[in-house]
């Protein structure tokens, strides 16, 4: 979107749902490896896409997720110049 809008700011945490696919819930022995190889950077996150992804190859979708917000959140909003 371009041109004027809102620009919106959240510092806060998240509870992340991960899913194949197919919109199946991942085991949690998968979600912790998910877990690792996110915090290794050996996968990516799409926000805007909600898919995550390897780094060897990003164009191609592994798994799915949901983000819902904690009530540890703080927004900031500002218009878009």
């Amino acid at each position: 979107m371009d041109g004027k809008g809102i620009e919106l700011r959240v510092d806060g945490y998240f509870n992340m749902n991960i899913f194949d696919l197919d919109g199946t819930p991942v085991s949690e022995k998968v979600e912790s490896e998910i877990l690792s190889k996110l915090q290794t950077s050996e996968y990516l996150i799409g926000l805007e896409s909600k898919k995550i992804s390897s780094l060897d190859d990003y164009l191609t979708p592994l798994y799915s997720f949901e983000l819902d917000g904690t009530d540890a959140m703080n927004y900031e909003f500002s218009e878009k110049y």
